[in-house]
């Protein structure tokens, strides 16, 4: 049903469309920083995102996206050994290398008012790390000794987004959308870009995921 809905909208937008060609480019360059609150985890995941589209006609555009995660999370572990001596501590590092691309339409709906719809595949490589410190309470009792247990994983899935852009203001642009990898993980997300001159602008959103939520800012060119 989901799928059905995604394909059901591409195909809506890609149809004629009865007014003049949007005041929007889909033409452009992104680079942007994402700090992202994981519920169940103390520390926040760094993202670096490089993006971008390019208008293959005044429907339709190819796009694609490298992003870089990296989370770092210490647990003390008290409850091994309360009151005595070090506190037992577990180290984890983990680290995400995605990769999207693929082809979306575009079509004016007002004036001010532009929708997009994309499907594309999407490749993500992760590794995590989990690592105990050495730890010696009173009487040289040694509950760690410093091993480590490395574990890799990668997946292909299908990705599909749709988003709407509304110029507010000469300089200012809202924009917002949704996205959904392999059929079950959703993330939504909506912002603010100004603009400023030769194509280039400053953009800072909220992003919000099914067990998580976060903040981006970026800049972008447009040409």
């Amino acid at each position: 049903m989901r799928h059905f809905s995604s394909i059901a909208l591409v195909l809506a937008l890609a149809a004629p469309a009865q007014a003049q060609r949007p005041d929007f480019t889909y033409n452009a360059f992104s680079a942007s920083f994402t700090r992202t609150d994981l519920d169940h985890v103390t520390d926040d995941a760094d993202s670096f995102t490089v993006a971008g589209s390019y208008e293959t006609s005044d429907t339709f555009h190819l796009w694609g996206r490298v992003d870089r995660t990296a989370l770092d999370e210490d647990i003390d572990l008290p409850f091994l050994a309360p009151g005595v001596g070090d506190l037992p501590r577990i180290e984890t590092k983990a680290r995400s290398l995605g990769l999207a691309a693929g082809a979306g339409v575009h079509r004016d709906l007002t004036s001010n008012l532009s929708g997009y719809a994309r499907l594309g595949i999407a490749y993500a490589d992760s590794d995590v790390e989990v690592s105990a410190s050495e730890v010696a309470f009173e009487g040289g009792v040694v509950v760690f000794e410093g091993d480590s247990l490395t574990a890799s994983d990668s997946s292909t899935d299908l990705v599909a987004l749709a988003g709407l852009r509304y110029n507010a203001a000469e300089r200012l642009e809202l924009f917002g959308g949704i996205s959904q990898v392999g059929g079950d993980s959703t993330n939504g997300h909506a912002g603010v870009e100004f603009r400023f001159a030769n194509g280039w602008g400053a953009q800072l959103a909220g992003v919000v995921g099914e067990d998580s939520q976060g903040v981006s800012l970026g800049v972008v060119r447009r040409f």
